[in-house]
């Protein structure tokens, strides 16, 4: 081939080239120009390519062309957020001429989802955090129990020791005396002497007796003698057993028995010692000359005798102990007051044996009043 027909056939190749090139871009710039967005397609491959990456949460789109959002499957989100979404791509990235149309995915519910999807963890950290605190505060309640426990059986034990060496020491110091040459020859010495070593003696015992029936308590074993008792002769022996005290002490003690039936169902030598004790802590606690009022009614079917005094009374606080063993209301010295903590324990226990209530009112300075109801016939 010659030279000069071989440059005309480059060139025409050349033009062809050049011809079917120009085509292409014509006919590219017009596909890329009339192409229309379909969202369900958008929406379908993004939920594919979600679902594929293990991302179930619901989204919603939108497509921004020149900085301004066109079509999408947008409902409850604003254009603000799609501009500012942290989920933007080209949606086109490999054409020549339209290639600012870009995709802006917003997830509405993506706090929900997260939060949902780390429920099971969260739910197992709050149990677990619950269990620890509750057993915290558990412990923490046993140990202030148990120190609460400990101290009064520290204070029971220092009260024992204390009311126990008083009588040992004047029965001690009484046998000392007898055995003296001045004193031993002489009938009314030793007679008075005699007496007060019997009477330290009684005193002791019936401690002892006390001890020993709130032991009997704990135990269930105590022995209950039940029958017809008529409570106003139980509360008349009581009353003259303690007045003596009571008197010695400038005080008095008002009866005012009205109750009609005062016959019950229970057991005299208990219901005897519920009654003694209730009149002894009134007069303990008697500041001066003790005021001291027993009274019964009868209500629905029982009777409800009432122990009144006008002594130091009782705050709320104490109110709620009281009945607890060991307790003793702090009044300064330990000693102040004698007792061990366990006559209004065991007065409750014994009105629990007869199936009855107790209830205490009482204001610091006021004095205070238990109101006890026993039942006629409980076991019918």
């Amino acid at each position: 081939m010659k030279q000069k027909e071989f440059v005309e056939w480059v060139q025409k190749r050349s033009d062809e080239f050049r011809n079917m090139s120009d085509q292409m871009i014509s006919d590219i710039y017009q596909w890329e120009k009339t192409m229309e967005v379909d969202n369900n397609e958008i929406e379908l491959a993004l939920k594919s390519s979600l679902q594929y990456s293990g991302i179930e949460a619901p989204f919603e789109f939108a497509v921004i062309n020149n900085g301004e959002v066109q079509e999408g499957s947008y409902k409850t989100t604003d254009e603000k957020e799609f501009m500012e979404s942290r989920y933007m791509v080209r949606l086109f990235p490999d054409n020549i001429i339209r290639k600012d149309l870009i995709i802006s995915v917003v997830f509405p519910g993506k706090t929900n989802y997260v939060l949902g999807g780390m429920l099971w963890i969260l739910g197992g950290s709050l149990v677990f955090s619950l269990v620890i605190l509750a057993t915290f505060a558990l412990s923490l309640f046993f140990i202030i129990r148990q120190k609460k426990v400990s101290e009064m059986r520290a204070d029971f034990i220092n009260n024992m020791t204390h009311e126990f060496k008083t009588p040992i020491a004047t029965i001690s110091l009484a046998a000392d005396t007898i055995t003296n040459s001045r004193v031993i020859n002489d009938e009314t010495k030793i007679r008075h002497f005699v007496g007060m070593i019997k009477k330290e003696n009684s005193r002791m015992n019936r401690q002892v007796e006390t001890i020993l029936q709130i032991a009997s308590l704990d135990k269930r074993d105590i022995v209950f003698r039940f029958g017809d008792v008529p409570v106003h002769s139980i509360i008349e022996r009581a009353v003259e057993a303690m007045e003596i005290q009571v008197q010695q002490k400038g005080g008095v003690i008002n009866l005012k028995l009205e109750a009609v039936d005062s016959v019950i169902y229970g057991d005299a030598e208990h219901l005897t010692n519920l009654v003694h004790n209730l009149l002894d802590n009134a007069n303990k606690y008697s500041v001066g000359e003790p005021v001291i009022t027993v009274s019964t009614v009868n209500r629905d079917e029982g009777i409800l005798f009432t122990v009144s005094d006008q002594g130091i009374g009782m705050t709320k606080a104490v109110q709620m102990r009281i009945f607890d063993r060991f307790y003793r209301q702090p009044a300064g010295n330990i000693h102040n007051v004698k007792g061990f903590g366990l006559g209004l324990s065991y007065v409750k226990s014994i009105v629990d044996a007869h199936k009855g209530t107790i209830e205490v009112t009482s204001e610091p300075g006021k004095g205070t009043q238990f109101d006890i109801y026993l039942p006629f016939n409980w076991d019918e």
